[in-house]
Parts: C-alpha cells; sequence; structure tokens
C-alpha cells in the first residue's frame, strides 16, 4: 500500500491529534482551589486574598481559609435565606449573636494559624471599630477603672495606635495584659479621669 504525502500528512495530523488528546486527557487535571461543602463550590483565592491583604506575612491564610469556610457554613446552615446568599458571596457580616459567633469563630481560626504574632497588620475602619468595643468592654468591666468614659478611653488607644498594633496584641485574650496597650491604656485613663 503506498500512500501519497497529502494522505501521509492527513494521517500524520489525525496521530497527532489523538496523541495529543489522550496525552491531555491521561495527565493529571489541575485541581481547583476550592472548598466544597454541601455540594456548594466555595473558591479559596478571594478568602486567601483578604487574608493576606489584612494581615501578610503573620498568618498561614490558606490554613485560615480551610479552617474559616466550613465553621461560616456551619454557623448558618440553618438558615435558608443565608445559605442562598452564601452561595453567592461567601462571606458576609452576619447580625446579633450570630456576627457575635462568628467573630468568635474568625479569632480562633486565626490564632491557630498564625505565624509570627510580632508581626503588625492593616487596622481597617471595622477592625478599629471592633478594637474599639473589646477595650471598652476591658475598661468598663474593671471595677477599678469606673471614674473614667470607656468610650473616650477606648477612643484615645485606637487613635494613639495608629494602626501599628500586631496580630498577637489584637488577639491577646486581655488587652491589659499586652505591655505596649497597657502603657497607653493608662495614658488614656490619666487623660480621661483628668477630663471628668
Amino acid at each position: 500500500m503506498h500512500m501519497s504525502n497529502a494522505s501521509k500528512f492527513n494521517y500524520f495530523i489525525a496521530l497527532s491529534f489523538i496523541a495529543l488528546w489522550i496525552c491531555n486527557y491521561l495527565k493529571p487535571k489541575t485541581p481547583v482551589d476550592e472548598i466544597v461543602i454541601n455540594d456548594i463550590h466555595i473558591p479559596r483565592k478571594p478568602c486567601i486574598s483578604a487574608i493576606n491583604e489584612i494581615f501578610g506575612r503573620g498568618v498561614d491564610s490558606s490554613k485560615i481559609c480551610d479552617c474559616l469556610i466550613p465553621k461560616f457554613y456551619d454557623l448558618i446552615k440553618e438558615d435558608t435565606v443565608l445559605i442562598k446568599r452564601f452561595k453567592s458571596e461567601y462571606f458576609f457580616v452576619l447580625n446579633g449573636g450570630l456576627q457575635d459567633s462568628a467573630m468568635v469563630m474568625y479569632a480562633d481560626c486565626i490564632k491557630t494559624n498564625m505565624v509570627d504574632s510580632s508581626a503588625t497588620f492593616y487596622l481597617t475602619p471595622q477592625y478599629s471599630g471592633m478594637l474599639k468595643e473589646k477595650l471598652k468592654k476591658a475598661v468598663s468591666s474593671r471595677i477599678e477603672f469606673n471614674h473614667v468614659d470607656a468610650e473616650k478611653v477606648s477612643s484615645c488607644i485606637v487613635d494613639r495606635l495608629n494602626g501599628q498594633i500586631t496580630i498577637g496584641e489584637y488577639f491577646s485574650e486581655d488587652y491589659l495584659e499586652v505591655p505596649k496597650l497597657k502603657k497607653i491604656m493608662l495614658d488614656c485613663i490619666n487623660q480621661s479621669a483628668k477630663e471628668k
């Protein structure tokens, strides 16, 4: 059987196509970087990017997202409206007690995946507000500080920090035990007491 050059070329193209198709079919598929929960596909990249932007090198953002996404789902899974929103937005601010639970869960995921507790992070308006609330609760819960305005003290502290807080300091259990915060807090308390 003698083949013409055109037939040989067509035969070569056909065999090349089949070989390439087989190679592509058999090669390992690039895994999609997502978490699948109850048939909901959640991409990890937006979560990882957001964590990196806020905390930088101080945390393992990949592990935080692996911790956070399933816990967030577990928190909202009984509410069909929230699940519908989760399918498109993945993360969002919750209301009331659910938001408090979400913040505890978030802090837990960050604390367990902290790589460098001395790394500073950008204190966004949201984190600044949460820090003010946490400081206000810390000050007002102490009997020795009942003579000061907890709102003014917490605002003073956050203003004096100028966003130069480390991840370890921000996620500490008791702000009054953090040396930098304790010094600033005492200065702000003294300033507040003089203003009364």
